[in-house]
C-alpha cells in the first residue's frame, strides 16, 4: 500500500513523464483519478451522465494545463480544484438556463405531470426554439449570451460594444417578445 508521500511521488513521476511526451503516463493518472472525479461531480449535484462528460472535460483541461502544475502541491489537490471549478461553472450555466426554461414553461403551461403534458412540454420546447429564432438578431443574441453562454451584463456589453444598461433593456425586451411569440403560438 502506498503512503501519501509515495502516492505524491508516483503522481509527480507520471506528470514528469507526460510532460516529456509519454502519453501512457497520463493514462495512468486518468485511470487513477477518473472515478474519484466522477463521484465528486455526483456529490456536487450532477446527474451521472453529466458527471461522466464533466470528468472528461476536467481530465482534458488537466492534460492541457499540465505545464502549469506546481509540483510543490499534490497533483490530486490540483486536479480536485480544476474539478470543483468546472462543476461550479457547469452548475451556474445550467441553473440559469433551467430557471429561464422553467419560468417560460410555468407561465404558459399547466404543470401537471401527466403523459399528455409531458408530450406538450416537448412540443413546447420545439415551439420555444422556433420562437427564439423569430426574434430580431440583437434580442436573440442577448438572450443566448445571457442564458445559454452564461455571460454577465458587463461581459455582453463588452462583446457587443454597448453599456450594461442597454443589455439589461434588450434582455427585458427579448423576454417579453419571446413570451408574446410563445403566447401567440399556443
Amino acid at each position: 500500500m502506498l503512503t501519501s508521500e509515495d502516492n505524491q511521488n508516483q503522481d509527480n513521476e507520471f506528470v514528469y513523464r507526460t510532460l516529456a511526451g509519454d502519453i501512457t503516463a497520463f493514462n495512468q493518472l486518468t485511470c487513477k483519478y477518473q472515478k474519484y472525479i466522477e463521484n465528486l461531480m455526483i456529490r456536487m449535484g450532477c446527474l451521472p451522465e453529466d458527471a461522466k462528460g464533466l470528468t472528461q472535460s476536467v481530465l482534458l483541461q488537466a492534460y492541457c494545463s499540465l505545464s502549469s502544475f506546481k509540483k510543490e502541491s499534490k497533483f490530486s489537490t490540483w486536479l480536485h480544484a480544476i474539478a470543483l471549478n468546472k462543476c461550479r461553472n457547469w452548475q451556474r450555466k445550467h441553473s440559469k438556463a433551467k430557471r429561464f426554461q422553467t419560468y417560460i414553461i410555468s407561465t404558459l403551461c399547466d404543470n401537471d405531470a401527466s403523459p399528455e403534458n409531458k408530450y406538450l412540454e416537448k412540443e413546447f420546447i420545439t415551439q420555444f426554439r422556433k420562437a427564439l429564432n423569430l426574434l430580431p438578431p440583437k434580442y436573440k443574441q442577448v438572450l443566448e449570451m445571457f442564458y445559454f453562454a452564461d455571460f454577465s451584463y458587463q461581459e455582453i456589453a463588452d462583446k457587443l460594444g454597448s453599456s450594461p444598461r442597454t443589455i439589461e433593456t434588450r434582455l427585458y425586451r427579448a423576454r417579453k417578445m419571446l413570451k408574446d411569440k410563445l403566447s401567440s403560438i399556443n
